[in-house]
């Protein structure tokens, strides 16, 4: 085991925590919103089929391939011609807005997640093409941070199968334990967030960190806290649409906010 950087990784846990105490505000919640909040905060997901309907998820790929050209000055695509995706849809589109950023059921589990509601950041639309040897959304297996808390709501708008490039998730690897076994057990640096499928395979072999795949009919609305290793599976037919709400407190990413349509 590497002491140094399991001694980094332990400090940087734990300053976060003292930080997020002082930022907790006494806020209130209905049953549901609390309920879902929690699973959140234990399992890492929570997943909810049917959440838009057939005729909103139709509008709405009619929307992201209607921004993708109307903004195509901003939209970010991969070496592959594959990820096509516009950061700020919700400040292209006043639908995209309505339908997902501005969602009253989200903006409530997301500051009843954080526990204050000092929270920035927008929604990126995507399509993802198949294409020959395309890596996936988000280009591989990575952590959208190490450390503290990032959470965000995923939504498919088109049915989306195994061969469609499912969101993909190692099972408790949002707990901070997880950090710290990978580091002590599998080499892992102490603010290493991308992955090889080689590392993939040993922490998987830990146990404990089983890969959950989640394929899903349009519609289908999934909350993840992102500071787990995930990654969207390469797309292997056909297209995948999807809005994603990229949730910060206080303050959006530097590398992110350059990228944003605002």
């Amino acid at each position: 085991m590497n002491v140094l950087e399991y001694g980094k990784a332990f400090y940087k846990i734990k300053r976060y925590d003292i930080l997020h105490s002082f930022k907790k505000k006494p806020l209130h919640f209905d049953t549901q919103v609390e309920a879902v909040a929690k699973t959140l905060r234990e399992t890492g997901y929570v997943l909810l089929e049917g959440y838009f309907s057939e005729e909103q998820c139709e509008m709405t790929r009619q929307e992201i391939d209607k921004i993708l050209i109307d903004k195509k000055d901003f939209v970010q695509t991969d070496k592959h011609d594959s990820d096509h995706r516009l950061f700020g849809a919700n400040n292209a589109s006043k639908f995209l807005d309505d339908l997902f950023w501005s969602d009253d059921f989200l903006v409530s589990v997301r500051n009843c997640f954080y526990e204050h509601d000092n929270i920035v950041g927008s929604t990126m639309a995507a399509r993802m093409d198949a294409r020959i040897e395309n890596l996936g959304s988000g280009g591989g297996w990575h952590r959208d941070m190490v450390f503290g808390r990032q959470v965000k709501s995923i939504a498919y708008f088109s049915d989306v199968t195994p061969e469609n490039g499912p969101f993909q998730f190692l099972d408790n690897s949002h707990k901070d334990s997880s950090i710290l076994e990978t580091i002590s057990r599998c080499d892992i640096a102490a603010f290493q967030n991308r992955f090889t499928a080689a590392e993939i395979d040993k922490i998987i072999q830990l146990g404990g960190y089983d890969l959950l795949t989640f394929a899903g009919k349009a519609g289908t609305l999934m909350l993840v806290d992102t500071t787990s290793i995930h990654r969207g599976m390469p797309i292997q037919h056909g297209s995948r649409y999807a809005l994603t709400n990229y949730w910060f407190e206080e303050k959006v990413p530097k590398h992110i906010d350059k990228l944003t349509y605002k």
